[in-house]
């Protein structure tokens, strides 16, 4: 356990802070993965990047306002940004994404990836929750009850700190990493596009509603509630996560969820013109190696980068309406 990973006067590497970033980097790279592994243009991911980026940014702001009202419900009064939630997180940052694939993207083929990029968020939420879990525990925030027992640790900061406490940051980080390497696993191997999202929902609803017991940090909420907040909306997930799996089954059926994209012509596309990119590099090397002064390899480099300069079609064209 340690505030700190890096202290040199000051400028200090918060842990909790570290391991937030390097878990939405493992998210990002996560997602190329998949992509890749899939099959899929790899302008796929580029469409969908700028979508996730909005989900994070909305995440976060619902993160805070979720616990801010909270906060208000016990204390009576509204403090902007006295907490993060990550179920907040997770509620907003999946309606962003999702408003931003309906409203912005224009590409009807782009759109109907949504799916898929929907079951591989599954794995992407996982771990970069999993990284947050270990930064938790690394800070001292999100705590089990007191438990002097083998798996019990003593915190050294936080509120919780100076007694034997249940390390539930590390119970839920274990059970996020094994959901990553199943969702991993699940989107490599899948036939039918959608239900990943939603196992996620019922499966992590479950988990989140069971370890609510074991904790014992303030999560806000009303003094005497038989439920604390994290409770209520672990049960809003399940139901959700039941919807979506109902409904992909429905919708999948009446042929309004394609159930396999065909990503041939794009995948050709992105191909012809790594080919291209590979061809001009092979001229600019022949040129290099027959130039005869400093001065006609500048003119060849020229030259190469006016015929290469023309619009990247990989992108656009999932960007651009295909109708």
């Amino acid at each position: 356990m340690q505030l700190y990973l890096l202290e040199l006067g000051d400028f200090k590497i918060p842990s909790y802070g570290f391991f937030i970033a390097v878990g939405l980097i493992l998210c990002i790279i996560t997602l190329k993965f998949l992509i890749k592994k899939s099959n899929m243009p790899d302008a796929l991911f580029e469409a969908y990047f700028t979508a996730g980026l909005i989900g994070i940014v909305i995440g976060f702001l619902f993160a805070a306002l979720f616990q801010d009202f909270y906060n208000c419900l016990a204390t009576g009064t509204f403090r902007l940004f006295g907490g993060l939630t990550v179920m907040g997180g997770l509620i907003g940052g999946a309606t962003g994404f999702i408003l931003y694939v309906l409203l912005v993207m224009r590409n009807k083929k782009v759109k109907q990836a949504f799916w898929d990029i929907a079951d591989f968020a599954a794995a992407c939420i996982c771990i970069a929750h999993c990284l947050g879990r270990i930064g938790c525990f690394m800070g001292g925030c999100c705590y089990g009850m007191e438990e002097d027992g083998f798996l019990s640790v003593v915190f050294k900061y936080g509120e919780g700190a100076g007694v034997p406490r249940l390390p539930t940051q590390l119970f839920e980080a274990l059970f996020l990493f094994m959901m990553f390497l199943f969702f991993v696993a699940y989107n490599l191997r899948k036939t039918k596009r959608g239900y990943g999202i939603g196992i996620y929902a019922i499966a992590y609803g479950i988990w989140r509603f069971l370890i609510e017991f074991l904790r014992d940090d303030y999560r806000g909420g009303v003094d005497g509630s038989l439920l604390s907040p994290s409770q209520i909306q672990s049960i809003i997930f399940i139901i959700v996560g039941i919807a979506v799996i109902v409904g992909v089954y429905f919708f999948t059926k009446k042929g309004l969820i394609v159930e396999k994209l065909d990503w041939s012509e794009e995948l050709q596309i992105e191909a012809d013109a790594r080919a291209e990119k590979l061809a001009e590099k092979q001229k600019l090397r022949e040129e290099k190696a027959n130039a005869t002064s400093y001065e006609e390899y500048n003119d060849a480099v020229d030259t190469a980068e006016k015929e290469s300069a023309t619009p990247d079609e990989n992108v656009d064209n999932l960007q651009t309406n295909n109708e």
